[in-house]
């Protein structure tokens, strides 16, 4: 999360301390980052996809926070087709490792400038429930709705009998994953209604894999056809999708020819 914290313990034995309340220079802090890239953080392992890809000359070991993550590799998977079943086009089961992904399809995460997973998680301390409880109260509650309208609150539920109950044991879903069985999770995204597993449909994919991440950079967009013929092939080879031996080949030519110095490709 930090990187490299050698700056940091050399600083510190040497008798310097940071000034109170300043950006300490020794160490990465991704308070001071925007939205996006404190989101990538928590991605490098809370946004498996379905398959992944490294851009050149970086490998596995060698991430640095500091860099930004869609510097460093592609996250793809494949989009759920949107119809009058699945308006949304939105997987009702959910991935073990789907965190993020989830999250973003909350409105609580939709319109709010500043929710990330550190919003709910303290990642330096172990998680109560009542950690959970006093962030989503933060915003949803009778004191917040006074000044806005648009923020709901649950008292229509308490009513109900349900005032002993968190927020999340209501708006969260709490269930095995569709990837790995044997365990049960939390699904990450926020809903007023959950749906019960006896009203899950099985959705359908589209066929192009697509990024989970922001897109390429200028200076990465001729690597673009090669990544993408990257993930398609760890799916032929780790998914046994055999079905997609020709995406792959058809990208990957096309990428050895455009970068015949770049031997993943090969």
């Amino acid at each position: 999360c930090h990187g490299s914290g050698q700056a940091h313990i050399d600083t510190r034995l040497n008798g310097l301390e940071n000034l109170e309340g300043k950006r300490d220079p020794t160490i990465y802090n991704s308070r001071y980052e925007s939205i996006e890239r404190q989101h990538q953080l928590c991605e490098q392992c809370h946004l498996s996809g379905e398959a992944r890809a490294l851009l050149p000359k970086q490998s596995w070991d060698t991430y640095d926070p500091r860099m930004p993550l869609d510097e460093y590799l592609r996250i793809y998977a494949f989009p759920i087709k949107q119809d009058q079943a699945n308006p949304l086009g939105v997987n009702q089961a959910f991935g073990i490792a789907s965190h993020v992904e989830r999250m973003k399809l909350s409105e609580c995460a939709k319109h709010s400038s500043t929710f990330t997973c550190t919003t709910c998680h303290n990642p330096h301390q172990p998680d109560e429930s009542s950690t959970y409880q006093n962030a989503c109260l933060s915003c949803h509650s009778n004191e917040k709705r006074d000044h806005n309208e648009d923020i709901l609150t649950c008292e229509i539920s308490h009513q109900k009998g349900n005032q002993n109950k968190f927020c999340f044991e209501c708006h969260m879903n709490r269930s095995g994953t569709n990837d790995i069985p044997h365990v049960k999770m939390t699904d990450h995204w926020i809903r007023r209604t959950l749906v019960s597993s006896t009203e899950l449909k099985e959705p359908t994919y589209q066929s192009e894999l697509k990024s989970l991440l922001p897109s390429l950079k200028p200076k990465f967009k001729s690597y673009k056809d090669g990544l993408i013929g990257l993930a398609y092939a760890d799916l032929v080879r780790f998914n046994r999708r055999s079905d997609l031996t020709g995406k792959a080949l058809q990208l990957l030519v096309k990428a050895a020819q455009t970068h015949p110095h770049w031997p993943e490709v090969w």
